[in-house]
């Protein structure tokens, strides 16, 4: 089980620090990204927060990181799979929830519900 642990946190850190985080102009599996990569555009998560200033993105890095706390735990242990289920659930409901809600205050509510209310 560790070693499936470890390799679920290698694949997650390399999609976090590696990968672009934002969609690519033309599609993620065509290799334009790849011959035209720059930090501004094509960025992972690092560079997106220190180049472009989307400091929202930090906080997400706790709820990636924080299984490998599992590392020495014994998995009888009821923390063990704990661990797993809050660092799941609070990474889920920070980029779904408290993220828009973030960038609500930033860009103002009326312009936030606009975008849903005008057709």
């Amino acid at each position: 089980m560790r070693g499936l642990v470890i390799c679920w946190m290698l694949i997650g850190g390399l999609g976090f620090l590696i990968f672009p985080w934002y969609v690519t102009g033309d599609g993620f599996f065509s290799i334009n990204w790849i011959r035209e990569y720059s930090l501004e555009d094509y960025g992972s998560v690092l560079p997106q927060v220190f180049i472009n200033n989307k400091y929202w993105l930090l906080p997400l890095t706790i709820p990636l990181f924080f299984p490998l706390t599992t590392l020495k735990l014994n998995q009888n242990n009821p923390l063990y799979s704990k661990i797993f289920l809050y660092s799941g659930l609070i990474g889920f409901f920070y980029f779904f929830f408290f993220r828009d809600f973030q960038l609500v205050l930033e860009d103002g509510i009326l312009k936030y519900f606009n975008q849903y209310l005008v057709m």
